[in-house]
């Protein structure tokens, strides 16, 4: 298929097919009989990843090889190609990039997240029935409706009064309230986030 490399939110629901989303995946690791490689393409700009199905050391006689074709709007040539073991260019991509830090312990507990905790009291409406059966919970997310007007940075608080006490109370209790970060500013006239972005896209 033809995937767009482009970080976007769609809006609503969305399901198998729908693209782009709001997840950017610029890397390609190939695992194969005949080796295995990673190419990491590092560009920020919008682009498209082609990939066709094929046979393995194909190219003579009615065989099909696999391709993959990738295209930038513009931006640097840059890619990096490496070759090895999985183990290998995955460590090579994560010595280029970073790695990943290591998570607290508490992070690879059970952890409850979705859409829709409307107020402090559901919270604690939701962790005290993981204790009422005897379940066990690490942590508690909250999605951007926890936001006042689903602006980042910002909290309802008519619905969350205390968010850092919220969060406090549930610790003392061995769950940790974990607040969603949004990467993305409201598109809102009028919202300070907003206006400076604006004002700076209009100086560069």
């Amino acid at each position: 298929g033809v995937y767009r490399l482009w970080n976007t939110d769609p809006g609503g629901a969305f399901g198998p097919g729908d693209d782009p989303l709001y997840i950017t995946m610029p890397v390609q690791l190939v695992v194969a009989d005949a080796g295995t490689h990673l190419v990491f393409h590092d560009n920020t700009w919008d682009g498209r990843v082609a990939l066709w199905e094929g046979e393995e050391g194909a190219g003579s006689g009615h065989d099909r090889p696999g391709r993959c074709e990738t295209r930038m709007e513009g931006g640097p040539l840059r890619y990096w190609v490496m070759v090895g073991t999985p183990a290998r260019v995955l460590h090579g991509w994560a010595a280029l990039t970073g790695g990943a830090a290591l998570p607290p312990a508490w992070a690879l507990g059970y952890q409850h997240a979705r859409w829709g905790f409307g107020s402090e009291r559901e919270v604690r409406r939701v962790v005290t029935g993981y204790r009422e059966r005897g379940l066990p919970l690490s942590a508690l997310h909250l999605d951007i409706d926890h936001y006042r007007g689903h602006r980042v940075f910002t909290v309802d608080r008519e619905r969350f009064p205390d968010l850092p006490g919220l969060a406090a109370e549930l610790k003392e209790e061995g769950v940790r309230l974990v607040s969603i970060v949004d990467p993305a500013v409201k598109a809102e006239p009028g919202l300070a986030e907003y206006d400076t972005g604006v004002a700076a896209c209009l100086l560069s």
